[in-house]
């Protein structure tokens, strides 16, 4: 959908599981997170708040990408045996997990269940696009000069922009919050600070992006596409280094923020950022990239320069004879080697960027962005209603809304619970791209998002806050706005206020800092959910939704996270939050207070799940049939015999070879008839299994000795099962395996095969 004004509309989608409570666990035609189907006829006893079931459209999916959830050490001749291209891959600082670029033509669903069943596969999910964003010039909001010619002193520190002549006939930003005047009385402080922007790039050409010695203040920049007019991203490092001082950017949004944020002040020419002395820009290209500005703009574009950027900065922190061999390689080119070091504990980073969902993929990387004393900063959004745009809406992060040059409140700026503050986001004049003095003016949330990212770089270059964590900074700043509109608190329009740069340089100088746990709980929250099947406690993979009780919002949605717990931070102490999850069609809610201790949370159900696995036999032509099995399950009567006229509770058929769950009545009896997809000739091997637990997806090793000839074609060691009645007789199959085959025991002239099986559960 197109935006009138100038924000990126990223289309921050799931999985292909809807992530809503009310679809009775994980349905017929979802994949879940460890790469096995299900389904349940099951209702839920609870009701999620309204927004919190989505599912995604086909056509948002970028057609054949995949993102892939692995522990660290995976083997990717894993995925490469599967047909999928490995494009990129990215371990998450810290928590032990690799997210892998997968790429596949064909079904995407399909492709996506064969990605789930990869063993040792965690979560898997689409890539989704990302819309790029629209802008226009808009006018200057001032109608003379900030300081009139001949009246004041020169210069930035002396509270004026006389030194920076384009600023001086067109920024209220600096006036308007007071940054002019903490400049004059407070100064600025003399720690190197960097800075972080995702984006479409960075103008390094632009003067105002060049220090007084002529250097570049760009640290390092790196983009998803491989040149100017490259492809995007490739095999190995999803992300290539530009060379510091070109220009890459055809969007001119990332190159405006950039300047809000940091171009440099007192030069003689162009405009002054916020943080305009001392600062270093890390820049990501992630949208508008590539050969005609077609690269980038999706999920794994974006968030994966967060995750890159924090393993980057997480071995900067370290001294450079601290860093490890492997450490510096990983490194940009031009910064191996050096004794640069970011010393500064909080690390903000901008997304002028927003969309209606979030992935697991997202989640968890701005999560861990976090947990790193990464700061994302947020804008809230452009579409001038109550909205939960994301990432602005995720806990932790801090999320922008403008106001104008009457110190109002813009009316594209989002509303919603979530806003933290509001900043000058309408006429910013800031750098362009089409030369090295190009300026143009932009509005948006887009461009009151870097105007606090640079706020926070300017308060991070005095002693005083270098070692504050991102919930102090971010609490600092809230207590420190100005009330505007006639607000006497926070609201959900403007957040704590309008930020004032002089107010809050004060309380640093002056020692109020907010102590850790003030507002925001430094805690974490983990969150399991186990089901209990009668013989063990496991951790299974299910549908999570943090919620904030007193608006009913959804705050963040994790869907199938494998065998660990979810993870929520930078929530706010003392406030009531609820927890809501579901297991095959039973939901759960917990309400909580936030406090300032690491909390763990874990929802117990038990459910009888019986698996059906059906995969590939080794012993067989090298495993290589190209089998593909229908799975049907039906419920028999309590004498163990099919009824008439039976209906079928699951009926599945996703991929060649299918693993399927459902859940089972305690001493329960069940039929279960595998059949075939296709053709029936050759040879059409597979084991399968129905027990508590899975079969290995890779396959399994069966004979049938007791079958004459025993070849490849004649090979089935449960035959004869053509019917329920012939099923029973071989006896129950719980627990069991069995090699099969699809054409060994052809029914009728249609030459068919069917494969019965009779299942009690104990």
């Amino acid at each position: 959908m197109k935006k009138i004004f100038f924000l990126t509309a990223i289309a921050l989608l799931v999985s292909s599981c809807n992530l809503g409570m009310n679809t009775g666990g994980i349905d017929n035609t979802g994949t879940g997170s460890n790469g096995f189907t299900g389904g349940s006829a099951n209702s839920p006893s609870i009701e999620l708040p309204d927004g919190a079931n989505y599912a995604p459209k086909d056509e948002d999916i970028v057609d054949g990408f995949f993102i892939v959830k692995t522990r660290d050490g995976f083997d990717k001749a894993l995925f490469e045996e599967k047909g999928f291209a490995v494009k990129g891959n990215i371990s998450l600082t810290g928590t032990g997990f690799t997210y892998w670029y997968l790429n596949k033509e064909g079904n995407n669903k399909k492709n996506l269940s064969l990605a789930a069943s990869i063993k040792g596969v965690l979560s898997a999910e689409h890539d989704y696009k990302v819309s790029e964003p629209d802008g226009a010039k808009v006018n200057n909001q001032n109608s003379q000069p900030v300081d009139p010619a001949g009246e004041g002193t020169y210069g930035l520190m002396d509270g004026n922009y006389l030194d920076d002549p384009i600023a001086n006939n067109s920024d209220y930003g600096l006036s308007i919050t007071e940054a002019l005047r903490a400049y004059r009385e407070i100064g600025y402080g003399n720690k190197t600070v960097v800075a972080g922007i995702i984006d479409t790039g960075i103008n390094m050409t632009h003067k105002d992006f060049k220090d007084e010695h002529g250097n570049s203040i760009v640290l390092y920049a790196k983009s998803c596409a491989t040149a100017p007019n490259g492809a995007f991203i490739g095999s190995g490092n999803p992300f290539t280094d530009i060379p510091i001082g070109q220009n890459w950017d055809k969007g001119a949004h990332g190159t405006h923020c950039s300047g809000t944020i940091a171009a440099r002040g007192n030069n003689g020419t162009g405009i002054a950022g916020v943080a305009w002395k001392n600062t270093k820009l890390i820049s990501y290209q992630s949208l508008n990239a590539g050969a005609g500005g077609q690269a980038g703009g999706d999920v794994w574009s974006v968030y994966g320069a967060m995750a890159d950027l924090t393993k980057m900065v997480t071995i900067l922190r370290k001294a450079k004879a601290d860093r490890t061999p492997a450490e510096n390689a990983a490194l940009p080119s031009y910064l191996r080697g050096t004794d640069f070091q970011i010393t500064q504990k909080t690390v903000p980073v901008n997304m002028s960027l927003g969309g209606s969902y979030g992935t697991e993929f997202a989640f968890a990387v701005l999560t861990n962005a976090v947990k790193n004393n990464v700061l994302p900063v947020i804008a809230m959004g452009n579409e001038g209603r109550y909205t939960a745009a994301y990432p602005a809406a995720f806990p932790g992060v801090l999320a922008v809304g403008a106001t104008n040059g009457k110190d109002k409140k813009v009316h594209f700026s989002n509303s919603g619970a979530w806003i933290s503050v509001s900043a000058p986001g309408d006429g910013i004049k800031s750098c362009g791209v089409y030369s090295d003095d190009d300026y143009e003016t932009m509005s948006g949330t887009s461009m009151a998002t870097p105007f606090v990212t640079g706020f926070i770089s300017y308060l991070l270059s005095f002693p005083e806050a270098h070692d504050l964590t991102p919930y102090q900074i971010k609490t600092l700043l809230e207590k420190t706005c100005d009330k505007i509109e006639g607000a006497t608190g926070f609201t959900d329009r403007l957040g704590h206020g309008r930020v004032n740069v002089y107010k809050a340089a004060k309380a640093l100088k002056n020692g109020n800092i907010p102590p850790a746990n003030d507002i925001y709980s430094e805690a974490e929250v983990k969150v399991t959910v186990k089901n209990n099947d009668g013989t063990a406690n496991d951790i299974v993979p299910a549908k999570i939704t943090l919620v904030d009780e007193a608006t009913k919002a959804p705050l963040a949605y994790v869907a199938g996270v494998g065998n660990n717990p979810a993870i929520f931070k930078g929530l706010v102490k003392g406030h009531l939050y609820s927890i809501y999850t579901s297991f095959f069609g039973e939901a759960k809610k917990e309400v909580f207070t936030m406090g300032t201790a690491d909390k763990d949370m874990t929802f117990q159900f038990n459910k009888k799940l019986v698996f059906v696995s059906t995969v590939k036999n080794l012993h067989y032509n090298g495993g290589n049939d190209t089998t593909d099995t229908i799975i049907t399950v039906y419920k028999a009567d309590s004498a163990g015999n099919l009824p008439a006229g039976a209906v079928p509770i699951l009926d599945y058929d996703s991929d060649t070879l299918d693993t399927v769950y459902f859940e089972a009545e305690s001493g329960g009896k069940y039929y279960v008839k595998i059949t075939g997809y296709g053709a029936l000739t050759g040879s059409k091997n597979y084991v399968i299994g129905i027990d508590r637990v899975p079969l290995d997806p890779a396959g399994a090793a069966l004979d049938d000795p007791a079958r004459s000839p025993n070849n490849a074609v004649t090979n089935d060691s449960h035959e004869n099962d053509d019917t329920a009645a012939d099923a029973k007789v071989k006896g129950n199959a719980w627990g069991q395996k069995y090699a099969c085959n699809l054409v060994a025991h052809p029914i009728g002239s249609a030459n068919t095969d069917e494969d019965w099986f009779y299942v009690e559960h104990p």
